[in-house]
């Protein structure tokens, strides 16, 4: 999905998100994993503004490790990261336009 005013960053998300699923289509046949990583909510500096629940960044690598340990490939980690994967794989569209909306009425520290 795309933010207002944040289209170029969210461009090189979806970017890397079609790379990684071209490194994994090489190099999956070699027994390399490649997985991709869709982070929640982590206390980060670019998460400080918001006022939300937050993983640490020790809590969202141990469960990006875990992901990687069981073979996903799509790998949702950070707080409301799962809540993310339903919402968009039930409703891709609704999803983004609530994304959307949340970013109008919130700043985007706060959107995550």
């Amino acid at each position: 999905f795309c933010l207002p005013e944040y289209a170029s960053y969210c461009a090189s998300k979806s970017a890397a998100a079609i790379m990684t699923a071209g490194l994994r289509a090489e190099l999956g046949h070699r027994g390399v994993q490649v997985a991709g990583v869709f982070t929640g909510a982590v206390d980060t500096r670019m998460a400080a503004p918001g006022d939300y629940p937050k993983s640490s960044p020790l809590e969202h690598g141990h469960e990006v490790l875990s992901a990687m340990e069981a073979g996903e490939e799509d790998i949702f980690a950070g707080k409301g990261a799962e809540h993310m994967r339903v919402a968009i794989r039930a409703d891709p569209k609704a999803f983004e336009r609530g994304m959307i909306e949340r970013y109008r009425t919130k700043p985007m520290g706060s959107v995550g």
